[in-house]
């Protein structure tokens, strides 16, 4: 293989991939808009489900997946890809929620699925099975590596955890819902020992500091799947 059919066989490689991950990432965008907006249709306002996880991690999701749709776009323009940008640690934190309520909620369903099971619903299949999948996937073999990262740089992926804790915590603390409307049974620190707290606290960052490390690994390990070569000679 000469030089020029190398670069072309890479060129081809590099667009497939990009391709791909638009493609995985308008549906993405497609299932969480949709998704979303059948949910608030049944629980009957945006109010009651955002104060969900799902719902809120979905909506970082679908929002971040725009913005990767957009790169890439420029990427293929430009053929070039950008190993490192503040865009890549919002996709490993969405990566890392995403798994987060794949597993949570799969868990509620195990060791069998109930006679007529929820998670069939349309809002419930896209935001707690297909979107994670696809997020999951699309991260680990798309997005461009950006080497091994530092141990502060795997804060990152805990950006949407904090954001909706603080979230959460302020509409607590000031209020704002009532305690029988607080989602999850950790976050209702107003009815719960200091160290329950604390505990919630350590299990969760450390759950997801530990993923946003492995997936952050998996990707410098797998993103280049894309660009394997066979040939003999240059």
């Amino acid at each position: 293989m000469n030089i020029e059919q190398f670069e072309e066989n890479f060129n081809q490689k590099f667009r497939r991939k990009k391709q791909a991950n638009l493609i995985i990432s308008a549906l993405i965008f497609i299932l969480g808009v949709t998704a979303t907006l059948y949910k608030a249709n049944y629980e009957g306002g945006f109010w009651t489900c955002f104060r969900e996880m799902t719902v809120c991690g979905t909506v970082f999701t679908t929002l971040i997946s725009l913005l990767y749709i957009f790169l890439s776009l420029y990427e293929m323009r430009h053929e070039y890809e950008f190993t490192y940008s503040w865009l890549y640690t919002l996709r490993l934190s969405s990566c890392t929620t995403e798994f987060i309520i794949f597993v949570v909620v799969m868990m509620g369903y195990l060791p069998f699925l109930p006679t007529d099971p929820t998670i069939l619903r349309y809002d419930m299949m896209n935001m707690h099975v297909l979107i994670p999948i696809l997020t999951v996937c699309s991260f680990i073999f798309n997005d461009a590596p950006v080497g091994k990262l530092r141990l502060r740089e795997h804060l990152g992926s805990l950006t949407f955890l904090t954001l909706y804790a603080v979230g959460q915590l302020i509409c607590i603390l000031n209020g704002i819902y009532p305690r029988q409307e607080v989602a999850y049974f950790f976050l209702d620190v107003l009815n719960q020992p200091w160290w329950f707290t604390l505990f919630a606290v350590v299990v969760m960052y450390g759950l997801g500091y530990a993923l946003g490390s492995l997936f952050a690994l998996l990707n410098r390990k797998c993103s280049w799947y894309w660009y394997k070569l066979k040939f003999k000679s240059l």
